[in-house]
């Protein structure tokens, strides 16, 4: 399945404009908060983006403030939260799966190895292996929860790498958000909307 960064924002944008439609219900007290569709990020983990408790008295801005901050954790294409019983939310997350390979293409630039002036060989402007190496420094590797904002920070450095090489007009094409997290690289081409 091919994703594009800005899909689940599409949808969660969406569902806030739906939260008015249960205003009506507000404010209540919340008896239980609770996650549905977690899988490799820990409950507590999320819970902690929450400013609120069971017990509080929340209002429609809390829940768009908690779905929010939920989302903005970067795990998620989808945060939706619902009322369930006597005011207790369950958020029903999305979560971006977890990585299992990493794919880099794109990278084809090479520079000349040279002696004397001779050129020996060459070798790759920025290799897959330093890519991969600039990914795992925000955490983005095989056996992790795909974080798009770590994603992005960490696609941000490989561009970085080729500018300090030289490359100036290096972006980044496609990026497949699934297991197999496949990245697509473009050397010497503006390529638009990733960022």
């Amino acid at each position: 399945m091919r994703r594009r960064f800005g899909g689940g924002a599409l949808l969660f944008v969406a569902f806030l404009g739906l939260i008015g439609l249960v205003s009506s219900a507000f404010p209540l007290t919340v008896p239980s908060i609770t996650f549905e569709g977690l899988h490799g990020i820990r409950a507590g983990e999320v819970y902690d983006e929450i400013d609120f408790r069971p017990g509080d008295e929340v209002v429609e801005s809390d829940l768009k403030a908690a779905s929010t901050a939920i989302f903005e954790m970067g795990y998620f294409r989808e945060v939706m939260p619902e009322l369930v019983g006597e005011g207790g939310i369950v958020f029903h997350v999305t979560e971006f799966p977890r990585i299992r390979k990493i794919t880099i293409t794109g990278n084809d630039s090479k520079r000349p190895i040279e002696l004397l002036g001779y050129k020996l060989f060459e070798v790759p402007v920025v290799s897959t292996t330093k890519v991969k190496q600039l990914l795992r420094a925000e955490d983005i590797r095989p056996g992790q929860v795909i974080n798009q904002e770590s994603l992005e920070t960490g696609l941000r450095s490989v561009i970085e790498e080729y500018n300090k090489m030289g490359y100036l007009l290096v972006a980044v094409g496609d990026v497949t958000l699934a297991e197999e997290l496949e990245i697509e690289g473009a050397d010497g081409v503006i390529l638009h909307g990733f960022f």
